[in-house]
Order: C-alpha cells, then sequence, then structure tokens
C-alpha cells in the first residue's frame, strides 16, 4: 500500500518526514493551512502521486476534557463546524454529502487494535472549520454542532472529503497541542507544546504507519 501523508505546516512536515525516513512506500506532503489548500493537496497526492491511502497528521486543539496537551486523537470520523447549507441539512453538513466523514473501517479496526489500551490515545470525532480555537467559548460553538468532538483542526473534513469523492481510504491523527480553559494561556500552551512535547508526541505516529500497513 502506498500511503499518503499530509501535514498543514512546516514543522509538522520536518517531524513526520524524519519519522517516515527513507520507506518508499510512504509520501509526506504539506498542504499549507485550511480547508481549501488541504483538498488541493489531498486531489494531488490521489491524482498525482497515486496514493492508496491517505493519513492526515498534525496538531489540533482539544475540545473535550477528556482530551490532554500532547495526548492523541484519532478520528473515527470527521466533520465541519462551520457549515450551514440551510434547514434541509444537519449544522456543519455539506447539502448532498453526510454529516460525518467516516474513517476507512479497515484501517481503524488495525489502528483500535493497536492503540486501544493507551491512555493517551483517543479515538473519536475531530472537527474542522477555518478558524484557530482559543477560548472555551470556541469550543463550545463547536460542541453546539458537534457535542461528540474531541478535537478540532482547520484541515481533517475537507482532506476526508476529497476522500471520500475519491474512494480513497483515509484515517485522521492529530496530537493535542493547546486546550483552552484559560484561554489567556491558550498560545502559551501552544507554544511549549513544540517546545517540549511535539517530538515526543509525534512519536507514536510510527506506530501507525506500522498499523496500518
Amino acid at each position: 500500500m502506498k500511503i499518503g501523508v499530509l501535514t498543514a505546516m512546516d514543522k509538522e512536515f520536518r517531524l513526520v518526514s524524519e519519522l517516515a525516513g527513507s520507506e518508499g512506500n510512504i509520501v509526506v506532503r504539506a498542504s499549507g493551512i485550511g480547508k481549501v489548500n488541504a483538498a488541493v493537496a489531498a486531489y494531488k497526492l490521489i491524482a498525482e502521486d497515486g496514493v492508496d491511502a491517505i493519513i492526515n497528521t498534525g496538531c489540533a486543539g482539544g475540545v473535550d476534557p477528556t482530551v490532554g496537551i500532547g495526548e492523541v486523537v484519532i478520528g473515527s470520523a470527521c466533520a465541519y463546524h462551520d457549515v450551514w447549507c440551510g434547514v434541509e441539512n444537519e449544522a456543519g453538513q455539506i447539502q448532498g454529502l453526510p454529516v460525518l466523514f467516516e474513517a476507512e473501517p479497515t484501517l481503524l479496526r488495525k489502528i483500535a487494535t493497536e492503540f486501544g489500551a493507551d491512555p493517551k490515545v483517543h479515538i473519536g470525532t475531530i472537527c474542522t472549520g477555518d478558524q484557530f480555537l482559543t477560548s472555551a467559548e470556541d469550543d463550545a460553538k463547536v460542541k453546539a454542532v458537534r457535542p461528540d468532538a474531541l478535537a478540532c483542526d482547520m484541515e481533517a473534513a475537507a482532506i476526508a472529503q476529497v476522500c471520500y469523492k475519491m474512494g480513497v481510504p483515509f484515517i485522521a491523527y492529530k496530537v493535542i497541542s493547546d486546550v483552552h480553559y484559560d484561554a489567556d494561556k491558550s498560545c502559551q500552551m501552544y507554544d511549549d507544546f513544540w517546545s517540549n512535547l511535539a517530538d515526543e508526541s509525534f512519536g507514536i505516529l510510527k506506530r501507525l504507519f506500522k498499523a496500518v500497513k
């Protein structure tokens, strides 16, 4: 299986590239931040690089008290929190598409087997929107759309949507870089994550690569 790995930021890309090493079946790309950049990069991985599956990894904000900084959320499903297409649709739903873009079942089973006993790894819904969350009020708005959300980023659901339309298996793996119970400290938490926890947290990704092969 040829696996495409998408990150948003260059520092995520560098960490993931080091973890992937010289394995020829893993293609790592940086998309840039946001839904449009992520969707374009996902399409290129499929159409130009010919990948058989895509993993989206990088940082996300924790929006549920069960997840902590440096822990990991693996997306059983991805959804938008900033989409509204009118009363005929659910909040977060693009008309004509599912509310939730569910992870490919076989990949998810393999990952659940590998990580099921790890208290630092959580499996649940990842929400996406073109917004960096910085406060408990921001989290509450996400939870109003998706009460089951564990984490929120700016790319995963857009990549999941491309994979859904292209028939390509997809899964998201997000490292929690900040939580928002104290808005004044949120940015400091994010900076501290990159200083102290990023290498260790992204190291779990090696196990994910092995699980999905």
